[in-house]
């Protein structure tokens, strides 16, 4: 409920996305936290995915996307749910701004605005690290990777994670921890 209001709050139709505007934000929203599946799940993260962001790159529709999703990661959801929230968030935290919103009078600076949002939530991407979920614990990886400035503190604890039972996060550790 809270994330909905959040979304609520913002002027989605002003906001510039691949497709023009991004009116089509709170229901892809809707969709991602109430999805019953899997399928569901990654159905909505791809509305969104294809949208805000566009293979590394982004719309200005993105910053304000950031914000509610930090907080829809915190709440009890379905990990397939979470996943796809940590996806799009470390999605948004590779990417550079589109030319097309430069091209538009866009932000030049909107990829550091973005990651200035993201470290808002620096203590759940630690969090994320102890999560069950290798999924979860990779994109609590790629999420410290973009927002972390304490490299040292980063390396630290990624070094802790070499071993992981799961070999994407063992590697993405070793990465890190070098």
């Amino acid at each position: 409920m809270i994330v909905e209001r959040l979304v609520e709050r913002i002027d989605w139709h002003a906001l510039r996305s691949a497709t023009g505007q991004s009116g089509f934000v709170p229901g892809a929203v809707s969709e991602l936290l109430g999805a019953a599946t899997a399928t569901e799940a990654e159905d909505a993260y791809w509305k969104l995915d294809n949208d805000v962001v566009v293979q590394g790159q982004m719309f200005e529709s993105a910053l304000w996307l950031v914000h509610p999703l930090l907080v829809a990661l915190c709440l009890p959801r379905p990990a397939f749910v979470r996943e796809q929230i940590a996806n799009l968030l470390v999605e948004i935290g590779c990417a550079t701004p589109h030319e097309r919103e430069l091209a538009a009078g866009g932000d030049p600076l909107l990829a550091a605005r973005c990651a200035d949002e993201l470290r808002a939530g620096i203590a759940t991407f630690y969090g994320l690290l102890d999560d069950p979920v290798p999924m979860l614990r990779l994109g609590g990886l790629d999420l410290l990777d973009v927002t972390e400035r304490d490299r040292g503190r980063l390396r630290v604890v990624a070094s802790g994670m070499r071993g992981d039972q799961d070999a994407k996060v063992a590697r993405r550790a070793i990465e890190l921890s070098a």
